[in-house]
């Protein structure tokens, strides 16, 4: 009796793919941990910087800008994930997780919380509105190293220098106080208040601190005010964003059940 031959290859039926249900696929906390240690270099590699200032190059800083971008984009994009529910039509996962327009996803984040009506507590030192929040964003897209070279390409500066955006404005040599008298006679003296850095409740210390320095006359550059510390305001933020990770936690669970 004759065998009826059989196929060689044992041909399967694959499954469809199912949708991403979150563009990170579940590896929310992982990205939050990478960006924050985006952050963290991009700290340690500009106290390098500073260190080093004798072997500094003028594209030093060029490293620095990329890290803080690649932090802010993931920042933005966890935003703008968990935050699409919100919106009237949901962020496609994939358009989202292949972007990395900043401004874009800043235009989404700003819908994402006119919609929630977080208007007046989406803010922090130096941004005070969802204006300024995309204005920053917008500078920091403009400040990327490849594109900036790229564009002024047929500009006229030397070869091997960084474009007029990303060269530094001043180079101020410093020293790191030891507590000992230093030689010579200082002609000025610059003292900075970051406010990005400095909480708003030691402002007190600083204005006592430049009122009692010894130098006269002193002048202020751009607009120094003594900003109000509002425990309120921050309880209220705080109690808002602890809401809003509630909310998320819930629909997380719903989704993996």
């Amino acid at each position: 009796m004759k065998k009826t031959p059989g196929s060689r290859l044992s041909i399967k039926t694959v499954p469809p793919r199912k949708p991403l249900e979150d563009w990170h696929a579940g590896a929310n906390v992982e990205l939050c941990l990478y960006a924050r240690m985006l952050q963290k270099a991009a700290r340690s590699l500009l106290t390098t910087i500073a260190m080093d200032h004798d072997d500094a190059s003028e594209w030093d800083a060029c490293p620095v800008v990329l890290l803080y971008r690649q932090s802010i984009e993931i920042y933005l994009k966890l935003v703008a994930g968990e935050g699409s529910a919100f919106l009237p039509s949901p962020i496609d996962h994939l358009t989202l997780f292949k972007t990395h327009s900043l401004r874009w996803l800043a235009q989404i984040t700003c819908q994402i919380v006119k919609r929630i009506g977080w208007e007046s507590t989406f803010i922090c030192e130096e941004i005070s509105s969802l204006a300024e929040f995309s204005s920053l964003i917008n500078e920091l897209e403009d400040l990327d190293p490849v594109a900036c070279t790229v564009r002024s390409a047929n500009e006229d500066r030397p070869i091997g220098a960084p474009p007029k955006q990303l060269r530094p404005i001043s180079v101020v040599p410093f020293a790191r106080d030891d507590e000992q008298n230093v030689p010579g006679e200082f002609d000025r003296i610059f003292i900075c208040r970051s406010g990005g850095w400095t909480p708003a409740w030691v402002d007190d210390s600083f204005f006592g601190f430049v009122e009692k320095c010894p130098v006269e006359p002193y002048y202020t550059y751009g607009e120094l005010k003594h900003r109000r510390f509002d425990l309120d305001r921050v309880n209220t933020m705080i109690a808002q964003r602890t809401e809003m990770i509630r909310i998320f936690a819930e629909k997380q669970e719903v989704a993996n059940r």
